[in-house]
């Protein structure tokens, strides 16, 4: 234990004094494989010294030791040289940093705008409304969804508002598709549409159907013929904003036979009094010239609109419905047959009361 101890001091000893330990080994039996301390590199010859036999062995010139010596030493220093060649750190990046693209006008108003719509939206859900997942085809309303108002009973609202715009559109499926048309828009679009039609039924057979809107006034005879055989209203949608173009012109001088069949069916109907009560109630006016003149004005009004109604109609003709276009060309008619039967009477009437 004392030797081991001894070798151990002296291999410290060694070291210290800047000998470098090898894997070689000592060659005497009886140090049985204690490792060879080699020189220092300053020194010349290169000796080696075995510990335990506490002397130097000079191995250069031709012993097993020396040669497997050398080929520790190169292996060594042939296992010390790097693998890969140092890295050189670059103070420049290589890649470009991140940039943030520059916001444009447009981007703003988009971002205002979605803003703006989370916050309408937000109320909307508040008060009961349903938000969609369809989106406003306006294209100035950058993927704002719809908004449907609550159930008015057991159907749901049909109506669809873009919170951004203010316009209202339904599911159109007339053409075998879904397509949103847009009805109206504005603020209180959610307040005046479908809330200004009469709808037809046993409450108003044998009037006129009265559709306020904010531009347009229009009035749409029934047919000009109440009666007991007459249930069906010709409902057409205003034009909003109304367009100006030239009224139509009907000639009544040559009436055919239905016409002839539509005069018989007339019977008491007394087209002045009808019109003047649903024209502005003429009745309470305090001239008889305004209550002669109120009808025919309302009529006039009545066939012009329907004529801007079949002239944009007719318009585009991939778009174009016979249907609509039957219906509008027959209420033409008729509000022009209405208003012939009031200017033949305002002719051979000269009182108010031999009207009526």
């Amino acid at each position: 234990m004392s030797n081991v101890i001894n070798v151990s001091n002296k291999f410290g000893e060694y070291m210290l004094k800047g000998w470098v330990l090898t894997d070689c080994l000592c060659p005497a039996p009886s140090c049985r494989g204690v490792p060879l301390l080699r020189s220092p590199k300053a020194q010349e010859p290169v000796a080696y010294y075995c510990a335990n036999c506490d002397g130097p062995l000079k191995i250069q010139n031709g012993d097993g030791a020396q040669s497997q010596s050398s080929s520790t030493a190169s292996s060594t220093s042939h296992g010390s040289r790097p693998s890969t060649p140092p890295t050189e750190f670059s103070s420049t990046l290589s890649s470009p940093t991140f940039a943030p693209p520059v916001e444009t006008e447009e981007t703003i108003r988009r971002r205002q705008q979605s803003d703006q719509a989370s916050t309408e939206i937000g109320k909307c859900l508040l008060k009961g409304w349903a938000m969609l997942g369809e989106e406003c085809p306006n294209s100035r309303c950058y993927g704002v969804p719809l908004v449907r108002p609550p159930k008015s009973g057991s159907d749901k609202d049909p109506r669809k508002e873009c919170v951004v715009c203010g316009t209202v559109y339904v599911t159109d499926e007339t053409e075998g598709w879904q397509r949103l048309v847009p009805v109206s828009s504005g603020p209180s679009a959610s307040n005046n549409v479908f809330g200004n039609i009469r709808q037809p039924g046993s409450s108003n057979k044998g009037k006129s159907v009265i559709r306020n809107s904010p531009q347009v006034w229009i009035i749409i005879a029934e047919r000009c013929l109440p009666g007991p055989d007459v249930s069906q209203s010709v409902l057409l949608p205003a034009l909003d904003p109304p367009l100006h173009t030239p009224k139509l012109t009907v000639d009544l001088s040559h009436r055919g036979s239905s016409e002839l069949r539509d005069s018989q069916l007339v019977g008491s109907f007394n087209p002045l009094r009808s019109c003047a009560h649903y024209c502005g109630q003429v009745a309470a006016l305090p001239t008889d010239i305004a209550i002669i003149d109120a009808p025919t004005q309302a009529l006039e009004l009545a066939l012009g609109t329907l004529s801007e109604r079949l002239s944009v109609a007719c318009a585009n003709t991939s778009l174009l419905d016979p249907s609509t276009v039957a219906a509008t060309a027959d209420a033409i008619g008729k509000v022009a047959h209405a208003l012939a039967q009031v200017k033949q009477l305002q002719q051979y009437s000269g009182a108010p009361n031999g009207l009526v």
